[in-house]
């Protein structure tokens, strides 16, 4: 598992490329769900959070290279993430109660918190949105792996990349 999460080099399939993009996933929901527990916590675990970021672009970059595709193609699977996670985000702020979100920041920005009030309201409304926002990542994730899995290609015999 380590070789799978790890290194970027070498080609994996789709059942290996889906295998692993479950257990990352499950483990930034993880990670995600911290943000209950309060800032020091959630902060604590961002970190982790963020070097997941790495085994992504190994599992990505070998199964670019079973296609017989440059590992550099993992940057447009990293913009669709990025777009279907914003639309996401959009509604679940949308749906709950991204205005008062919306309130806070116009506040500070005009200078009508000070930073001690602007962490605490933030902080304060923060388990709110961490289960929906929770799921809007894991189905952002899962969407972006579906399409990765379907529009790259299964490479049977040896390539470039082995």
């Amino acid at each position: 598992m380590g070789n799978l999460l790890f290194s970027p080099y070498g080609r994996i399939g789709s059942n290996a490329f889906n295998k692993a993009g479950y257990i990352l996933i499950l483990l930034g929901a993880a990670f995600s769900m911290t943000k209950v527990f309060g800032p020091v916590v959630s902060g604590f675990f961002g970190i982790f959070s963020f070097l997941l970021l790495y085994p992504w672009m190994c599992i990505w970059i070998k199964r670019l290279h079973n296609g017989d595709k440059s590992g550099w193609m993992v940057f447009l699977y990293i913009l669709i993430y990025i777009a279907i996670l914003t639309g996401s985000m959009v509604l679940v702020l949308t749906v709950y109660g991204g205005e008062e979100l919306s309130d806070i920041i116009s506040e500070q920005m005009a200078g009508e918190l000070s930073t001690m009030e602007y962490t605490q309201r933030l902080e304060a409304i923060a388990p709110r949105f961490a289960l929906p926002a929770t799921i809007a990542g894991i189905l952002s994730s899962l969407l972006t792996l579906f399409i990765g899995d379907k529009t790259i290609p299964n490479d049977e015999g040896e390539n470039q990349f082995g």
